[in-house]
């Protein structure tokens, strides 16, 4: 998930209260479908360490990898 809150703003100030709100549903959107994935494709996904992560995607993905 990329984090809005490193933008500038697009028409004036953000509200940063109606960001994280937003920020918070992005996050459970991506855990419900992640879930459903797993559960989908991947048998519940038992094998496997599940991470979400927020900022620069490829960024987040290195760092895991690297750690």
């Amino acid at each position: 998930m990329e984090d809005l809150g490193e933008h500038e703003s697009w028409y004036g100030d953000f509200n940063h209260k109606t960001i994280e709100k937003l920020q918070q549903w992005e996050e459970k959107k991506a855990r419900e479908r992640q879930e459903e994935l797993c559960k989908r494709y991947f048998e519940d996904c038992k094998k496997f360490e599940k991470h979400i992560r927020v900022r620069d995607p490829a960024t987040e993905i290195l760092k895991f990898v690297e750690a």
